[in-house]
């Protein structure tokens, strides 16, 4: 009970369980990264007064992809390294958590000796 209270109000473990989601995060974003882009652009123009070179209004439209073909395995490593970050900081968690359990035995313990 001591110890789900101390997980509960550390704020070291709070901060870990926040920095495993931005890895996660940061993971899924490579990876969303390795497909293709399509990118849109619209823009429309109203000219006042008109002339016979210029019509009065007029619109424009842009559609642009971009397709990742040959990149030299550059996605393929920060793939693979925002993968070892996930696992770093889901260790780095699990060594802090079992830190904490002692810290509370620790003090239990003390205070049982008294």
């Amino acid at each position: 009970m001591a110890t789900a209270t101390a997980f509960e109000r550390r704020e070291d473990l709070k901060a870990g369980k926040i920095a495993i989601k931005q890895s996660e995060e940061h993971h899924n974003l490579v990876k969303a990264d390795r497909g293709p882009r399509v990118t849109g652009q619209f823009s429309y123009q109203w000219i006042d007064p008109e002339t016979q070179s210029q019509k009065s209004d007029f619109w424009e439209a842009v559609v642009a992809v971009q397709l990742p073909i040959l990149n030299g395995g550059t996605r393929q490593v920060e793939l693979r390294k925002t993968a070892y970050e996930i696992a770093e900081s889901k260790l780095r968690q699990e060594n802090l958590e079992k830190a904490v359990d002692q810290d509370v035995q620790t003090s239990w313990l003390n205070v049982r000796a008294l």
